[in-house]
């Protein structure tokens, strides 16, 4: 692959990506290739040590900001003629319900798991209090209900630590799932160019 070739790939590859940050990501390879060149390597030794145009345009609109991929996807490509602008405004009444309707389910079932998250860690806190304050109770009462507090103390602890262990584990899956949330919606607003695909593939 030379370094025409490589460009244009990632270009097609960033078509989704706003045109000021296409660009300077562009130029900037262009200028990596360039100095590999003057350094003596031939362009496809360039490109090949530069790596994939699809990884590295993957790579770039993953780590561009929601914001941007938002503000350019519902760029329209076309001055919209006024009945498309009417049928929006008249349409919109129903898909803005829609969508509004859909980001409140998503995020109430997102804040749900999180609230079980905050749950299992107050049951813990609560089990970690009782194992310090039961036993304590417990031998300053030397009594029956003193032994049996001093049990429910040790159980506690035990309790604690076990569901501590749960939390920690509980809580990476909640941070992997919100990773996989957030991606899988930036997702929907990086565009494909089928053209760059049928020349990868």
């Amino acid at each position: 692959m030379g370094k025409t070739e490589f460009l244009e790939q990632l270009r097609r590859g960033l078509s989704g990506c706003p045109d000021q940050e296409k660009e300077e990501r562009i130029a900037f390879y262009d200028e990596m290739i360039s100095d590999y060149l003057e350094e003596g390597l031939t362009e496809s030794e360039a490109v090949a040590k530069i790596g994939d145009p699809r990884d590295i345009a993957a790579g770039i609109m993953a780590d561009l900001p929601l914001a941007a991929l938002v503000k350019e996807r519902i760029k329209p490509g076309r001055k919209l003629k006024g009945w498309e602008i009417a049928l929006i405004i008249l349409g919109s009444p129903v898909w803005l319900a829609l969508t509004i309707s859909a980001i409140a389910v998503i995020f109430s079932i997102y804040v749900a798991l999180w609230s079980v998250v905050v749950a299992v860690y107050a049951a813990d806190l609560a089990f970690a209090v009782t194992a310090i304050c039961a036993p304590v109770y417990g031998l300053c009462t030397l009594s029956a209900s003193g032994m049996m507090m001093i049990g429910i103390g040790v159980f506690s602890a035990g309790a604690a630590i076990a569901l501590f262990i749960g939390c920690i584990k509980f809580t990476g899956v909640m941070v992997k799932l919100t990773r996989t949330i957030f991606r899988s919606i930036k997702s929907l607003f990086i565009r494909k160019d089928e053209s760059v695909e049928e020349d990868w593939d």
